[in-house]
């Protein structure tokens, strides 16, 4: 079994991810950006965006 490698490998040992399907896949690599880790301004984004809010609010 080969090692992990980051983004997967710090993810998952923080239990910020339970690893994806084709982990079970040997010829498996690890993608360079996760889809599923989002940042914080990532995912205020992505509420933003369903929400349908069209402009931010300056605070």
């Amino acid at each position: 079994m080969k090692e992990l490698k980051e983004p997967c490998k710090s993810a998952i040992a923080n239990k910020r991810c339970m690893g994806c399907v084709g982990l079970a896949e040997l010829d498996w690599q690890e993608p360079e950006k996760c889809p599923y880790l989002l940042t914080a301004q990532e995912s205020i984004n992505k509420i933003w965006n369903n929400l349908g809010v069209q402009e931010r609010i300056k605070l």
